[in-house]
């Protein structure tokens, strides 16, 4: 799959009201001088209400150069949950 010009990778795609345990993502990635994989975000839909799953590479994480994607998701191990779309997200998504 291509990446886009804002770096995120759709790794599934899903038709807006899919049921089922199937979580839409995304891979981030980051345009340097090679392209650098960041990590992959989970989107889930509950009660009309949006969540996102946030996961960095561990490859990412040992980088020196390793920077945020977005403020509310710092550069440390493990899921990282917020409600609705951060901001890098929200910017990158369609209007």
């Amino acid at each position: 799959m291509s990446r886009t010009s804002a770096g995120l990778v759709p790794t599934r795609y899903f038709p807006s009201g899919c049921v089922g345990d199937a979580t839409p993502s995304v891979q981030v990635w980051i345009d340097w001088d090679v392209p650098v994989y960041v990590g992959t975000a989970y989107f889930t839909m509950r009660r009309r209400n949006l969540t996102t799953a946030f996961r960095y590479d561990d490859v990412y994480l040992a980088r020196p150069d390793a920077v945020p994607v977005d403020p509310h998701l710092p550069l440390v191990q493990g899921a990282h949950r917020v409600d609705g779309l951060p901001g890098t997200f929200r910017d990158s998504s369609p209007a």
